[in-house]
C-alpha cells in the first residue's frame, strides 16, 4: 500500500544511485527577500519495490510564506524520472532524498523500500524466500497466527493499522530461533497482542537464558505490544526498546538478561493485569536479571499489579534515569541482589497501595526500595505518596547465586532527594516510612554502623508523620534521625 503526502505542483529531478543530478523549477511567482528554510513533501515515505511517489519541495520565508525555486536533488539510491516521481529501485533499504538550493538551504526525506507482505501471505515463507538484510513492510490489516524468525538485518515496518495476531495460541512474534542468532533486527510500527509464549518468553523474544544465549543489536521501536501471555518483550543485549506502548500483558511487560540494552521512552502500564502470577516471583511491570549496563530511561510506568522497574538478581552498571512511575501495587523502583546503580531524576509516585501480596510492614513497597544491594547512589528524585520513600532492606540472601560479591546493603548513597510522606498508614501496626534501612537478621548492626550507608541532604515533606524513619530496628523521629548522623543538613518540613 502506497501512503504519500504530494505537492503535485512542484516538479524536481533525483539523481539515482551512481547517476547524474537535476536542477528543476516548477512555475509560480518569483520569491522576494531571503528564503529561511526548505521542506520536502513528503519527508518520509514507505514504499514497496516496484511502486512510487511523488515527491515536491517547498522555500520558505521568515514571514511565512512558501514559494517554489530551484532546486538541486540528490538520492542515495533508487531512480526518479524529470517529472519528480521517483521510481523506486531494486533493493529494499533506507535511502535519502536531498533537496539543496544554491544558496545553501537543504533538507532530507527518507525513503523506505521493501518488499510488502499482505495480511493473507505467509510471513516467514516470504522472509525465507529474501536475503538476510531486507525490508519488508507488513501492510495495514491482520495478520494472524504469523511466527517469524528473522535473519541478521532484517527489519519489519508495519503500515498504520498493521496488527501481528497470535489469537491466543501462538508462542511468539519474533523469536532470535536457535543460535546463531539473527542480529540488528528492526521491527517498528506494529500492533502484536494475542500471543501465548512459553514461560518466561516473551510475544516478541529477542532474549535468552542469559546474555550469552542472546540475539544482538535488535531494534524494538513505536509498536504496541498488549494482552499476550507471559511477557510482551524480552530483551536481549545491545537492544534498543524505544517508543513502545507496552500494556496488559499477561504476566510481565518487559523482561529479561542482556548487556548494554536501552530501554527508553515507553509506556509500561498494566502487567499482571488479571492478577494471575506471583509478584513475590515475578510479575507487574518489568524483571531483569543478569544485567550489565542496562539503561531505563524516559519510560512511563504505571498501574502494574506488582513492581514497576524491578531488577532483581546480578544486574551491574544500571542506569535508572528520568522515569515516570507511578500507581503501581508494590514497588515504584526496586534493586534487589544486584550492585553498582544510580538512580537519579525519577518521579515516582502512589506506589505500593495495592500489593498483590498485601506485603504492608518490614518498610516493603517502597517508591525506590534497594534491597540487598550494593553499591547505589539515589539523587535528584521526586518521591510522593508512596507506601515507603527511599529506603533499603537487607535479608539473608547467602542461598541466592552471587556474581559479583555478597548480597548486602553497602555503599548506599541517597542525597539530594524530595521526599513526601505524609500519608498516615491504612491500619494500626503498618509504617509510614520516609526513609531508612531496616534488616531482619539478628545481630546485623554493621549495616547501621560500619557499611558506609547514609542519606545527606534530602529534603523530606512530613506533615503530622512523627516516626518517618527507620534506623537500628526501629521507626525514628526526626532528631533521632539526625542523631545517627543521617541528613544532618537535611530540610524537613512538618
Amino acid at each position: 500500500m502506497l501512503r504519500v503526502l504530494a505537492s503535485a505542483s512542484v516538479s524536481l529531478s533525483i539523481l539515482a544511485c551512481g547517476g547524474d543530478q537535476h536542477t528543476s523549477m516548477g512555475p509560480g511567482p518569483t520569491p522576494t527577500g531571503t528564503p529561511s528554510g526548505i521542506a520536502i513533501l513528503p519527508h518520509s515515505t514507505t514504499l514497496g519495490i516496484g511502486q512510487t511517489v511523488q515527491f515536491g519541495a517547498m522555500l520558505t520565508f521568515p514571514d511565512g510564506s512558501m514559494s517554489q525555486t530551484p532546486v538541486t536533488w540528490i538520492a542515495t539510491g533508487g531512480k526518479i524520472d524529470d517529472s519528480g516521481r521517483y521510481l523506486g529501485g531494486p533493493v529494499s533499504g533506507n535511502y535519502q532524498v536531498i533537496a539543496k538550493t544554491s544558496n545553501g538551504l537543504a533538507d532530507t526525506a527518507t525513503v523506505i523500500l521493501g518488499v510488502v507482505i499482505s495480511p493473507a501471505q505467509s510471513i516467514p515463507s516470504v522472509v525465507a524466500a529474501d536475503p538476510a538484510g531486507t525490508t519488508f513492510i507488513l501492510q495495514a490489516g491482520t495478520h494472524l497466527q504469523q511466527s517469524v524468525i528473522p535473519k541478521s538485518g532484517d527489519r519489519f515496518i508495519g503500515e498504520p493499522g498493521a496488527i501481528l495476531d497470535g489469537q491466543g495460541v501462538t508462542p511468539f512474534a519474533f523469536s532470535g530461533g536457535i543460535s546463531p542468532y539473527a542480529s540488528n533486527v528492526t521491527i517498528r510500527g506494529l500492533r502484536i497482542t494475542g500471543y501465548q509464549p512459553r514461560f518466561q518468553h516473551g510475544a516478541v523474544d529477542a532474549g535468552g537464558n542469559s546474555p550469552s544465549d542472546a540475539t544482538t543489536g535488535w531494534v524494538i521501536d513505536s509498536n504496541e505490544v498488549a494482552y499476550n501471555g507471559e511477557y510482551g518483550i524480552r530483551l536481549g543485549n545491545s537492544a534498543r526498546i524505544t517508543n513502545n506502548n507496552v500494556h496488559h500483558n499477561k504476566r510481565l511487560n518487559i523482561a529479561g538478561s542482556g548487556k548494554h540494552t536501552v530501554i527508553a521512552s515507553n509506556e509500561i502500564a498494566f502487567g499482571n493485569y488479571l492478577g494471575a502470577f506471583d509478584a513475590d516471583f515475578e510479575a507487574g511491570g518489568t524483571k531483569f536479571t543478569h544485567s550489565d549496563g542496562l539503561v531505563l530511561r524516559g519510560n512511563y510506568v504505571h498501574d502494574n499489579v506488582g513492581a514497576g522497574l524491578h531488577l532483581d538478581l546480578n544486574n551491574i552498571n544500571t542506569i535508572v534515569e528520568a522515569n515516570r512511575v507511578d500507581h503501581n501495587g508494590s514497588e515504584g523502583i526496586v534493586l534487589e541482589i544486584s550492585y553498582k546503580a544510580t538512580i537519579f531524576n525519577n518521579t515516582v509516585t502512589n506506589n505500593g497501595w495495592f500489593d498483590p501480596r498485601n506485603r504492608y510492614n518490614f518498610i516493603w513497597n517502597a517508591g525506590i526500595g534497594i534491597h540487598a544491594s550494593t553499591d547505589v547512589e539515589v539523587y535528584g528524585n521526586t518521591v510522593s505518596g508512596n507506601y515507603a520513600g527511599v529506603v533499603a532492606i537487607e535479608q539473608n540472601r547467602s542461598k541466592d547465586p552471587a556474581d559479583f560479591g555478597p548480597h548486602v546493603v553497602q555503599n548506599l548513597y541517597v542525597h539530594d532527594n524530595i521526599i513526601t510522606q505524609e500519608t498516615l498508614p491504612r491500619t494500626a501496626g503498618e509504617l509510614s516510612v520516609g526513609a531508612g534501612i531496616a534488616t531482619d537478621i539478628p545481630g546485623n548492626t554493621a549495616i547501621f554502623t560500619s557499611r558506609n550507608n547514609r542519606y545527606v541532604g534530602n529534603t523530606y515533606n512530613l506533615g503530622q508523620n512523627l516516626h518517618p524513619f527507620a534506623w537500628e530496628f526501629g521507626v525514628r523521629t526526626e532528631a533521632e534521625w539526625k542523631s545517627y548522623g543521617q541528613d544532618v543538613v537535611g530540610i524537613f518540613n512538618h
